[in-house]
């Protein structure tokens, strides 16, 4: 899963994020909800663009709306609402938490791995790229 804040939901705007985060092949298949955006990857991508029945059982996009349900209960519940400022950095988490969330006993490991390649950084530091990022998602 990638997530991203996007500014705007234009054809070449949703063009342009997928570029950024995704590998495009024909093999692919995106499906989506019938917003008309996507058709703009037609040319790279399958894209299965059609309104979405959501009161069929299991919709093709069942397990999108879930994990989007959880991220907004976490805004809500765990973090008590989050600001446009701290929206990349807590959707950097929720992608993390989502694609480890099989990592079990292995998860150890994996972060040990983490923090040999990493080094400290100060609450200053943090600060100063939230502010210089501001622009970016305001």
């Amino acid at each position: 899963m990638k997530l991203r804040v996007i500014t705007d939901y234009t054809g070449l705007s949703l063009k342009k994020n997928i570029e950024k985060c995704c590998v495009l092949s024909h093999d692919a298949l995106l499906n989506t909800d019938g917003e008309k955006g996507f058709n703009t990857l037609n040319e790279e991508i399958q894209v299965k663009n059609e309104k979405i029945s959501y009161e069929e059982k299991d919709h093709r996009l069942l397990w999108l709306n879930i994990i989007i349900g959880n991220i907004k209960n976490n805004i809500t519940g765990i973090y008590h609402g989050i600001t446009k400022r701290e929206m990349p950095l807590f959707l950097n988490e929720q992608e993390y938490r989502f694609n480890h969330r099989k990592m079990g006993k292995t998860i150890m490991d994996k972060i040990k791995k983490y923090l040999q390649r990493s080094f400290p950084i100060s609450h200053r530091q943090i600060v100063y790229i939230l502010n210089i990022s501001a622009p970016h998602f305001s």
